[in-house]
């Protein structure tokens, strides 16, 4: 399967794009400390409800996933929301997740947004691609290609291959950047050298390789 070089292509890329990160659900990047792994539920609940934020964030995933209690996503989103408002960044991130999924809570994408960039701001490398995402396609923020740039730089060179792959694209149809071949291949390798699907098949396309 090849994909258009035209901006035209890479608008129709987007929106696939966009519509595969909705089935990728809300789980987060990065599980329990090990520290909070080792303790039973009870605990973990006396802590959350302490005020604990690591806890929180914890007792939010075992919802989330039902491990140790039933499954229940709103659940998990009121615990995540706790822990987020302390700053917690993966809290953040998985409730922004969880809003721009509409699990546990209605979809709000200016609510994701907002959560996104909480985490980004603290260096979370898939919330800056989401984040950059946002800003490409105009979601709920102002449409800015220069912002869109600087996120998923910040998450590329992060070693996140969503956003090395997306940097490619734009640098490859001069979107918010100055078109570039050398550099969108260069971006495109190391989306590739991660397994990312559309990275080799791009990086195939634009150099001939197999």
């Amino acid at each position: 399967m090849k994909f258009p070089a035209a901006s035209n292509g890479n608008q129709v890329l987007c929106l696939l794009l966009f519509l595969s990160l909705a089935l990728w659900g809300c789980s987060a990047g990065d599980i329990d400390t090990d520290n909070m792994a080792q303790l039973d539920i009870n605990k973990i609940q006396k802590r959350a409800d302490a005020g604990n934020a690591e806890a929180q964030y914890t007792l939010g995933m075992r919802y989330y996933e039902g491990r140790d209690v039933v499954e229940d996503k709103t659940e998990a989103t009121k615990w995540y929301r706790k822990a987020a408002e302390q700053g917690h960044v993966l809290a953040q991130y998985n409730l922004g997740h969880c809003y721009d999924q509409g699990e546990g809570v209605w979809q709000d994408n200016s609510e994701a947004a907002k959560w996104f960039r909480q985490a980004a701001e603290q260096g979370h490398a898939q919330a800056q691609f989401y984040l950059g995402f946002y800003y490409e396609m105009g979601i709920y923020i102002v449409e800015n290609k220069g912002e869109a740039i600087k996120w998923y730089r910040k998450a590329a060179e992060q070693g996140d291959p969503d956003a090395q792959f997306h940097l490619g694209l734009c640098y490859d149809e001069g979107c918010g950047v100055p078109e570039n071949k050398a550099e969108a291949i260069k971006w495109f390798q190391k989306a590739a050298e991660q397994g990312h699907a559309w990275g080799i098949e791009f990086l195939e396309d634009r150099t001939g390789s197999s």
